[in-house]
C-alpha cells in the first residue's frame, strides 16, 4: 500500500492485529525498504503492487501460513490479516502467476542480494572481537522422480557412505548458537565437492563478521582450505581425513603418528604446551616434567631443571600440525560447536519446510527458493532480537 491511501476496509483490519501478532512483530522487526533499490521496477501487473509487499508474501510461504503460491494467492485475497501485513489493500491482491513473474523478473542474483542484506542486518554489531563459523553441507532433493528425473540441471549426490540423492546442495556457514546465525550461503548441484566451497563461504562471511575460528568436518580437510585459514589468520579446526593421514612422519629429532601424537627421540610421548603465537610454533615438553621417573638420555638431553623443550613451526607441513592439533583439548571442545550447522539445516526442513514445499526444478528456480527460506529463517531471527 506504499503511496496508496488506505481504504476503510484496511483500517478496520489494521484494527483488528494484536501488537503480539507473530507476522506482525517479524515484519516489523526488518528494514525492507532497500528491495525497492534492488528492484527499481516499483510496480508489477495492472494494480501496481510493490516489490517490498511481493517479497513479504513469498515469506509466507517457508514461514507456514501457504503451501503453494496459488494457496498464497488465495489467502492473500480472503485474508485481510496477510493481505494487510504484507502491505497490500484488501480486494486488490496479486495472482499466482504474478508472484511467477515477479520472482523471473527479480532474478536468482537480486535474491540472493536481499539474501544477503538481511543477514547483515543480523549480524550488525555482533563479534567485534571475533567468532567462530561452523560450515557443512546438506542435500535439497530435486523436485523430479529419480528413475525418470525431470530436472536436467539436478545431479547424484552422497552425504553419507552409501546413501545417495539426486538433487542439490544448499553450502553455509553459521554462528554457533542455540539458533544458528547463517553468515554466507551456496548452493550447488548434488554431486559437488563440499572442500571445495570452504573458500567461498569464508571469504563472503569475512564481508560480513570478523572470524577466528573455522570449523569443519573431514570433507573440507585439504591443505588448500589449512592454508588459507592460516593466510586469514583463523584458526581452522577441521576434522582428519582419514585419506590423508595414513602414515607416521618423521620431523628431524621428532615422530609424528598418524593419530597426531608426537615423540621424542626416546620413545617416550611428548607433552603439547601450546602455541607461540610470536614465534609462530607449537610447543612440547619432555613427559618427564610431569610423570617423573629416570631416562637414558636425560643427562644429554636435559639442561637444567625445566628439561628439554621441542617445537614445530612454519616449515613443517601444516598437515603435520594439523594432526598434532587435533589431538588437544582445545580442538575437541570448539570442533563440538560444529553441531549448528546441523541444528540449522534441521530447522530449514523442519520448520522452514526446505524441501517438502519445493515445487521447482532447474538450477536458478530452485536457487531463488532457497534464497527465499533461507530469508524467512534470518526474518524470524531478527524477530527474536538477533541484530
Amino acid at each position: 500500500m506504499k503511496g496508496k491511501q488506505p481504504s476503510f476496509a484496511d483500517w478496520i483490519i489494521s484494527q483488528n492485529i494484536s501488537e503480539d501478532d507473530p507476522l506482525q512483530k517479524i515484519f516489523s522487526s526488518v528494514d525492507f525498504s532497500f528491495i525497492r533499490t534492488l528492484v527499481p521496477e516499483a510496480s508489477l501487473g495492472r494494480e501496481g503492487f510493490d516489490p517490498v509487499s511481493l517479497f513479504k508474501a513469498l515469506l509466507l510461504i517457508p514461514l507456514g501460513e501457504a503451501r503453494s503460491q496459488r494457496e498464497l494467492a488465495r489467502k492473500l485475497r480472503f485474508d485481510g490479516r496477510l493481505s494487510y501485513l504484507c502491505g497490500f489493500s484488501y480486494g486488490q491482491t496479486p495472482s499466482h502467476n504474478t508472484f511467477t513473474v515477479f520472482k523471473k523478473r527479480v532474478g536468482e542474483n537480486r535474491f540472493r542480494e536481499i539474501l544477503e542484506n538481511l543477514i547483515s542486518q543480523a549480524l550488525w554489531g555482533r563479534n567485534k572481537k571475533g567468532t567462530s563459523l561452523a560450515m557443512d553441507s546438506t542435500a535439497v532433493k530435486a523436485y523430479s522422480q529419480e528413475k525418470f528425473p525431470s530436472d536436467a540441471d539436478a545431479r547424484w549426490g552422497a552425504k553419507e557412505e552409501g546413501k545417495y540423492f539426486f538433487g542439490y546442495k544448499l553450502h553455509a556457514s553459521v554462528i554457533p548458537s542455540n539458533l544458528p546465525l547463517p553468515a554466507s550461503v551456496e548452493v550447488s548441484s548434488g554431486e559437488a565437492f563440499d572442500g571445495k566451497f570452504f573458500k567461498p563461504l569464508l571469504k563472503n562471511a569475512l564481508k560480513k563478521v570478523r572470524v577466528k575460528k573455522a570449523i569443519a568436518d573431514a570433507g573440507y580437510d585439504t591443505g588448500a582450505n589449512i592454508s588459507f585459514s592460516e593466510e586469514n589468520k583463523i584458526e581452522p579446526f577441521i576434522a582428519s581425513n582419514p585419506r590423508n593421514s595414513k602414515h607416521s612422519t618423521l620431523l628431524s629429532q621428532l615422530t609424528v603418528t598418524a593419530e597426531g601424537e608426537v615423540f621424542c627421540p626416546a620413545g617416550r610421548k611428548l607433552l603439547y604446551w601450546g602455541k607461540e603465537k610470536r614465534r609462530e610454533r607449537i610447543k612440547f615438553r619432555c613427559p618427564l616434567i610431569k610423570e617423573g621417573g629416570e631416562c637414558l638420555f636425560k643427562t644429554s638431553c636435559w639442561k637444567g631443571r625445566y628439561g628439554r623443550s621441542f617445537y614445530l613451526s612454519n616449515f613443517h607441513s601444516l598437515s603435520e600440525k594439523m594432526k598434532i592439533f587435533r589431538t588437544t583439548r582445545k580442538f575437541k571442545r570448539i570442533y563440538k560447536k560444529r553441531q549448528a550447522i546441523e541444528r540449522f539445516f534441521s530447522l530449514l526442513k523442519e520448520n522452514f519446510s526446505l524441501e517438502r514445499k519445493m515445487k521447482v526444478r532447474g538450477t536458478a528456480r530452485v536457487r531463488t527458493y532457497i534464497y527465499i527460506v533461507v530469508s524467512a529463517y534470518v526474518v524470524s531471527l531478527l524477530a527474536r532480537g538477533f541484530g
